[in-house]
């Protein structure tokens, strides 16, 4: 049995009974969560495809025409309906829309999750990796080397008294390497 309150400013709610959801923070959290939302992807009628990583889903079709538009707006309400079902919002406000294609005009609609519309987006970031509408790696880049730079500096101005090699080798794999590798290999 567990419940939750609100503190703001030391005013505290009333102890109110939580009845749905996954406990966050304990050690088998994210195995219930993976079980939990195990059957998601068979509530998909039409021709999507999800791709499902720890608490992050995604909905994705080949879109040639209005028809595969309105199939994949009916797999969006089927993945409401389920998250209704099972008393799992999704957050329409972390949803986008990213059409990923080199045509210079290709077949597109407004789609909407509940009542919601989903925000269009030219990029969006996906699992620490920057996906663009066309495919370009420019702005993962970017940001990659961006953040390299920032710990690359930071470790400059911090290291400069340490004599020890070694631990600015460390350092620089764990804070500035690791930045530029990650997802290379």
């Amino acid at each position: 049995n567990r419940s939750q309150r609100v503190v703001i400013d030391g005013i505290a709610s009333q102890y109110l009974p939580v009845t749905s959801g996954v406990p966050q923070g304990s050690i088998v959290g994210p195995l219930v969560f993976v079980i939990f939302i195990n059957d998601l992807p068979e509530f998909i009628p039409n021709q999507s495809k999800t791709a499902l990583f720890a608490d992050d889903t995604k909905l994705y079709r080949s879109t040639s025409s209005i028809s595969d538009c309105e199939s994949l707006q009916r797999d969006i309400s089927s993945l409401n309906d389920w998250s209704q079902n099972s008393n799992m919002k999704f957050n329409a406000l972390k949803c986008k829309v990213l059409t990923i294609t080199r045509k210079k005009s290709p077949v597109t609609t407004d789609y909407h999750l509940g009542d919601a519309n989903l925000q269009r987006v030219h990029q969006e970031k996906d699992l620490g990796i920057m996906i663009t509408a066309n495919l370009s790696w420019d702005a993962h880049i970017f940001s990659v080397v961006n953040k390299a730079n920032k710990m690359l500096g930071l470790l400059k101005r911090s290291c400069s008294l340490t004599e020890h090699s070694k631990i600015r080798q460390t350092l620089y794999h764990a804070f500035v390497k690791s930045q530029l590798c990650y997802a290379t290999e």
